[in-house]
């Protein structure tokens, strides 16, 4: 009866719970590899199962658990070289690991399907969080809490111990916002201030380049190796076997989804250095026009990748200083097509007057774009690196209608 009442709701079907021991296993067996991933036939060998369709059944049947790269497939089609990887959607409470305003982590109403851990016990060890001599780690150290074991023993967890635990949580495809770091928001501040906080949880990496829409001459941090950012990485349980592209990736990623989840404003002038910072704001570069920065990546089949910023995904801060310099133009047209028609109606009222005199004709280019320099002076907009403005001077002379 206890059983019934547990697994109410958790599961679709009659076969999946049937199935949950072989995939308790399954979990298991392919989690201990280092790579996290073992062919079908090898799986099939460990557990010494004939039966290939009934194994296939099962790892479609635990899709939160197992990541196979032609699920497609029929059982009749399987040759026994699919990848099967090994995953977990399970993820930590984003409201139980943040600080209030109190200091203390934040209330949850235990009804949410996360675990209510400490990051640091996660990811790293539990020795690595600085609150576990002295046992008072407000975020919790305990996996076999009431809340957490339900959770573990739903998503097939149940038989791994805490550094099979560890480990399946630090691999990337286990991954999740509140398993990544994020992005310092007042270190990307548009407004070009810096994060002064010493104690900040969240990477000083210049966001434009995460997104791979950087510039030249950036004042901020591109580099994955700075001291401060391997200590946030560090503190993440990423280490060096995360290749720099998969980390930004990951990074990107991520912080998209802070970005569109819509945090309030409150979240983010709340933040005092808190564990997490949830609210992300890309911060747009104030320079313009710099010639857009080509950074090659590898990808995962080794080959370089040349990417460039497309002119979709232009700096904010960009688009619209050249549209204010698109809008300068047109004024400075305007203006110089009026001094051509007040020119035009006074050499009309001049030869009214005094026709004989030829002289005190004048001759006007039908071009309004070459007027005399004397008349007026304009100094365009300036479309250069570094630029932060656009200039525009006119001389105090009136217009020489003589």
């Amino acid at each position: 009866m206890e059983n019934k009442k547990y697994y109410y709701g958790s599961y679709d079907s009659h076969r999946r719970l049937e199935s949950r021991p072989i995939a308790n296993n399954l979990v298991q067996i392919i989690n201990n590899t280092n790579r996290g991933y073992l062919d079908l036939q090898a799986i099939m060998d460990t557990l010494r199962v004939s039966d290939r369709e009934y194994l296939w059944k099962v790892l479609n049947d635990h899709k939160d658990n197992f990541r196979i790269d032609e699920r497609n497939k029929r059982a009749s089609q399987l040759n026994g070289t699919e990848l099967v990887n090994v995953f977990t959607k399970l993820t930590l409470c984003e409201t139980h690991c943040r600080q209030a305003a109190d200091g203390r982590n934040r209330n949850c109403n235990g009804r949410c399907e996360a675990l209510h851990l400490c990051r640091t016990f996660l990811l790293c060890s539990e020795d690595a969080c600085t609150f576990h001599k002295s046992r008072n780690c407000m975020f919790g150290h305990d996996f076999d809490t009431p809340h957490n074991a339900p959770l573990l023993r739903e998503h097939n967890l149940d038989r791994l111990d805490d550094n099979e635990l560890r480990r399946l949580f630090r691999r990337p495809s286990s991954r999740s916002k509140t398993t990544m770091p994020q992005v310092c928001i007042y270190y990307n501040d548009i407004k070009g201030k810096r994060c002064a906080n010493e104690k900040c949880k969240s990477l000083h990496l210049c966001s434009d380049y995460i997104e791979d829409h950087c510039f030249y001459d950036c004042p901020r941090n591109h580099n994955l190796s700075d001291k401060q950012v391997k200590k946030i990485l560090d503190l993440f349980g990423i280490d060096s076997s995360w290749r720099e592209p998969l980390l930004l990736e990951h990074l990107m990623r991520f912080n998209n989804s802070r970005r569109q989840a819509g945090k309030s404003d409150d979240d983010i002038s709340s933040y005092k250095g808190s564990e997490y910072n949830t609210s992300y704001i890309r911060g747009a570069t104030s320079v313009s026009n710099y010639t857009h920065l080509k950074r090659k990546r590898k990808s995962s089949s080794g080959e370089e990748e040349d990417n460039r910023m497309s002119s979709s995904s232009a700096c904010p801060g960009c688009t619209m200083l050249q549209k204010e310099v698109e809008e300068l133009k047109k004024e400075v047209f305007s203006l110089r097509t009026d001094v051509l028609e007040l020119k035009q109606k006074d050499k009309k009222t001049h030869s009214a007057n005094d026709s004989g005199n030829s002289s005190s004709e004048r001759t006007l280019s039908g071009n309004p774009l070459c007027m005399p320099a004397s008349s007026i002076n304009f100094i365009e907009s300036h479309e250069e690196v570094g630029s932060s403005q656009v200039k525009r001077t006119r001389e105090d002379d009136e217009f020489d209608i003589d």
